[in-house]
């Protein structure tokens, strides 16, 4: 599945088309406790034009959130420390304009993925093992002018 991934982003065409020098690339925050992913997310990231960071549980991803502007965030729901449905809780509670920004990644079952409150608010769901075209669609779709630990939208120049 994997092995496709240097071919499918070498043909996006954004990865040809010049980046308007006034806009910097949108910044993506990869939660995942597994290294591999966050590896494979952040090559797949970059080499699409984005730039991101990665927190490895729930607990830096919530410090993350608190200190730095995000335009859209990759979560896995099955965290250490604290979980991603925490995580979606804390953005409820204090960020409530990023759950559109939030795409979960996730290899959960149906009946859990259930359970997941205001799966309304949420940007997408993409399942593990995931098709390297519906997230990069859904990154593109999800990312917007970050939102700032305030809550407030922010240019991208503010953020670069």
């Amino acid at each position: 599945m994997y092995a496709s991934v240097q071919t499918d982003l070498d043909s996006r065409a954004s990865l040809n088309d010049p980046m308007p020098a006034a806009t910097a690339p949108a910044r993506i925050l990869v939660v995942d406790d597994d290294p591999g992913i966050r590896r494979l997310l952040g090559t797949i990231l970059t080499r699409s034009g984005f730039r991101f960071d990665e927190a490895e549980n729930g607990e830096q991803a919530i410090e993350k959130l608190c200190s730095e502007s995000w335009d859209a965030v990759l979560l896995d729901l099955m965290l250490p420390v604290v979980n991603g449905f925490e995580v979606l809780a804390f953005l409820k509670a204090a960020q409530i304009d990023m759950l559109p920004r939030v795409i979960v990644i996730t290899a959960v079952s149906n009946s859990t993925l259930e359970t997941l409150p205001d799966q309304h608010l949420l940007g997408r769901i993409v399942r593990k093992p995931f098709d390297l075209k519906e997230l990069l669609a859904a990154v593109d779709a999800c990312a917007k002018p970050p939102i700032g630990p305030s809550g407030h939208v922010m240019s991208r120049q503010a953020t670069a």
